[in-house]
């Protein structure tokens, strides 16, 4: 039973209500829940009674976040869940923690594109969580890792989820010839688990390449391969050392570093894996590349909460156009955030906003507005209006 996991307590399904569908799969549905003592909202993975990996398989995913409780940027477990479902049967689940923004992969379909200094926190953050779940004792395998698998939290820092099909890596105790499925998302399986041999086991560097072809769409923005890509092709051609269209690399522009970034994605993706970096290499090349782009993340972050923050319906025809997200996915709903006011309209190119010139021999700043009704500059500050033009204009409106 759930109640006698000894990683965590049970947390009953009367200390929770608002339940919201916000996702689900093969393995059951995910709610947003709001905890009545705790008085935040949580996330409620609920497992489906027919599911045929079953109660077994999903108290070993919560073993295995409980273990990853210390880590920043890997979501944290909360409990178990225990239920009723609507046939009186018993209802299990995991409590997690509940990110706001959800994941990675929607995020690009509603902004794109995201700011470099965003794309490359985000990458930097993923290299430093899996980078501490690959230095447990034993290590933790994710093998999926994947833009869904990246949620956010308010600010856009990285929880690393979805531990379904992780694993600690086995030692030699396990028997000879044991079959296991390993199979996470075909696009991001490394070559070498793509093949017919039964004596594979996936070590870190399965996690290493996935991160790879994480890099890919992050930088591009896009799904590794075609939508229409049969995947007994993509199954083939992978082993044979094809990768995601490196055209759209190319077309990434001038941004400093960017070559350093194209250099570990590739370490990363090698064909063979001897030559793959481990996350702690991972971590400290793009730390230096972070290093470089920090300075614009403020900024960066709250340009992107302000974009979510405008509800598709207060979009002009004009914006509309600038706002739907990549033009290969259909426009998403967005949540309104009212708790980020909007500081700038939005580009569509990503551009720090000018910066107000003062005028040496005057000493003041010149500010253009129309059709406002007061305004308030700092505290105690003194502001003169020129009301010059509006009387212009109503003399020409006299002389007619």
């Amino acid at each position: 039973m759930a109640s006698k996991h000894k990683a965590c307590g049970t947390i009953p399904a009367e200390k929770l209500d608002s339940w919201h569908l916000i996702g689900g799969g093969s393995f059951g549905v995910i709610y947003r829940a709001r905890h009545t003592d705790w008085r935040l909202n949580v996330a409620v993975k609920k497992l489906n009674s027919n599911f045929s990996q079953g109660l077994q398989e999903l108290l070993s995913e919560a073993t295995m976040m409980d273990m990853a409780l210390p880590i920043t940027y890997v979501i944290k477990l909360y409990g178990m869940y225990e239920g009723m479902n609507n046939d009186g049967s018993v209802c299990h689940g995991i409590v997690m923690e509940y990110l706001e923004n959800g994941s990675l992969d929607s995020l690009q379909h509603r902004v794109y594109p995201l700011p470099w200094e965003l794309k490359i926190r985000i990458l930097y953050e993923v290299a430093l969580g899996m980078n501490r779940l690959h230095s447990l004792e034993p290590p933790l395998l994710h093998l999926d890792l994947k833009p869904s698998n990246v949620l956010l939290d308010d600010e856009f820092h990285v929880r690393i989820a979805d531990f379904g099909l992780s694993r600690f890596r086995r030692g030699a105790s396990v028997a000879a010839g044991a079959v296991e499925d390993y199979g996470g998302t075909l696009e991001y399986m490394p070559p070498e688990s793509l093949t017919d041999d039964i004596r594979y086991r996936p070590t870190q560097v399965f996690d290493i390449y996935s991160y790879g072809i994480l890099m890919w769409a992050v930088l591009t923005g896009e799904v590794p391969y075609s939508a229409g890509a049969k995947h007994d092709l993509i199954k083939m051609r992978i082993p044979l050392g094809d990768r995601p269209d490196l055209d759209l690399l190319e077309k990434l522009g001038s941004v400093e570093k960017i070559d350093e970034l194209k250099a570990l994605m590739h370490r990363c993706w090698h064909q063979e894996t001897s030559k793959r970096p481990t996350f702690r290499e991972c971590s400290m090349d793009i730390e230096n590349i972070w290093t470089v782009h920090k300075t614009g993340i403020t900024f960066a972050v709250r340009k992107v909460q302000d974009i979510l923050a405008v509800p598709t319906s207060h979009l002009s025809s004009q914006s509309f156009k600038h706002y739907t997200g990549n033009p290969k996915y259909p426009l998403r709903p967005m949540p309104p955030q009212p708790h980020y006011p909007l500081m700038y309209p939005y580009q569509p190119q990503y551009s720090h906003p000018p910066v107000p010139q003062i005028s040496a021999a005057s000493g003041y700043i010149p500010i253009i507005c129309s059709n406002i009704s007061g305004m308030q500059i700092g505290n105690g500050n003194t502001m003169h209006i020129d009301n010059r033009s509006q009387q212009k204009e109503k003399k020409k409106k006299k002389k007619k």
